[in-house]
C-alpha cells in the first residue's frame, strides 16, 4: 500500500501520524522462522540484508508478514540514505556480510499484514497497530517506530527539528489494500527529493573526461518520458565509473524523451534506471533547479516514476 503526496489533513482527529523514514521499503515474510524480504517491485532482497534474518526468531508458527522501511542510522541515529545506497543492490553474501558490519541495516516496522497465518489486512488500522504492538519486536536490528495520535503539526514539527523527510498521514480507520496509492494514507515532504528515470548522459571533461558530465532526467506523462532537467554533483569519481559501465550497457541511439525542453548533445540509454534526487524546486516549465545524486533505486521500476507520484507537480502548465 503507498501513500499520496499531500499535505497535513485539515481535521487530525481520524489520522495518526508518523515519520517519514529515508530508506527502502520492504515486506518481511516470516514462516517456520525463515525471513525473506520483498522490494516493493516484488524482487527479493533477503541476501542483501542478513542481520534481519534473527526476526524470524521472534515468531512461532503460522505465516507473518509484516511492512516497513530498511534504514541505515547515521551516526547522530538519524536514516542516512547515502548509507544505504552501498547495501540495496548486493546480491553476494560474503559481501552482504561485511557491509552488514560497516553499514548496519535498520528495519523500522511499521504494519503487520498477516500473524499467524490469519490475514489482517481487512482489519482497520488501530487494531493492525493493536496486534503489531502485542508483537513486541524491539531488537538490534529490528523496531517499531511511534505513531502520534491527531498531532500532525506538532509531528511535523518534530520532524523539522530531527532533520528527516516528512511525515506520513493515516487514517485510523484505513484497511490495507494491497498494491495501492491509497487516498488514505499521505506522505507530507519536508525535503524535496524524488525518484527520476535516467534517460542519458553528456561527455565529461576535465577531470570527468572519460566518464559522465551530467545525467538526463526524465519524468512518465503517461505514456510520455519527459526531459526535467539533468544532474551533474553528488558523483565521486568512483560512483562515476561504477554508473558509466551501467550506462554504456544501455545506451541506445533512440532519444527516450517526447517532450520537456531541448536536451543537451549526449547519449541516450534505455529507460531503465532510476535515480533519487535531491532539488531545490521546480520551475514554471517543469525543469529541475539545484538538482543533486543520492543513488539508485533498485527497487523502483521506471515506469512507476510519473508526475502524480510527486503529487501533480506544475500539471496546470504541461
Amino acid at each position: 500500500m503507498l501513500a499520496v503526496p499531500g499535505e497535513l489533513p485539515d481535521t487530525e482527529s481520524d489520522w495518526v501520524f508518523e515519520f517519514k523514514w529515508d530508506g527502502v521499503r520492504a515486506v518481511a515474510v516470516i514462516d517456520g522462522g525463515d525471513v525473506k524480504l520483498w522490494s516493493r517491485n516484488a524482487k527479493n532482497m533477503t541476501t542483501a540484508y542478513p542481520e534481519l534474518s534473527g526476526l524470524g526468531r521472534e515468531f512461532g508458527e503460522g505465516r507473518t508478514v509484516l511492512d516497513g522501511e530498511i534504514v541505515v542510522l547515521d551516526e547522530n541515529h538519524r536514516p542516512d540514505f547515502g548509507l544505504l545506497v552501498h547495501r540495496i543492490h548486493i546480491s553476494n553474501q560474503s559481501a552482504a556480510v561485511e557491509l552488514a558490519r560497516s553499514h548496519p541495516a535498520t528495519y523500522f516496522i511499521f504494519d503487520v499484514l498477516m500473524i499467524g497465518g490469519v490475514d489482517a489486512t481487512s482489519l482497520p488500522w488501530t487494531d493492525r497497530r493493536r496486534l503489531l504492538e502485542t508483537l513486541d519486536l524491539d531488537g538490534v536490528s529490528w523496531r517499531v517506530p511511534p505513531v502520534f495520535v491527531g498531532e500532525g503539526e506538532v509531528t511535523l514539527e518534530a520532524a523539522v527539528r530531527l532533520d528527516l523527510e516528512g511525515v506520513v498521514a493515516k487514517r485510523t480507520d484505513s484497511v490495507y489494500s494491497e498494491g495501492t496509492r491509497s487516498q488514505s494514507w499521505r506522505k507530507v515532504k519536508l525535503i524535496k527529493r524524488d525518484e527520476f528515470v535516467i534517460g542519458g548522459w553528456t561527455d565529461g571533461g576535465g577531470k570527468r573526461v572519460g566518464g559522465f558530465g551530467s545525467l538526463m532526467l526524465g519524468v512518465y506523462d503517461d505514456d510520455d518520458l519527459r526531459y526535467v532537467g539533468s544532474v551533474g554533483t553528488g558523483f565521486s569519481d568512483v560512483l562515476i565509473a561504477d554508473l558509466m559501465t551501467q550506462l554504456v550497457e544501455f545506451e541506445t541511439g533512440i532519444d527516450p524523451f517526447q517532450g520537456g525542453p531541448d536536451r543537451p548533445d549526449g547519449h541516450f540509454v534505455d529507460p531503465v534506471m532510476v535515480a533519487e534526487i535531491a532539488y531545490g524546486e521546480w520551475t514554471r516549465d517543469l525543469v529541475l533547479r539545484h538538482p543533486s545524486f543520492k543513488g539508485l533505486r533498485f527497487d523502483r521500476q521506471a515506469h512507476e516514476v510519473n508526475f502524480d507520484s510527486m503529487g501533480g507537480l506544475g500539471r496546470r502548465v504541461r
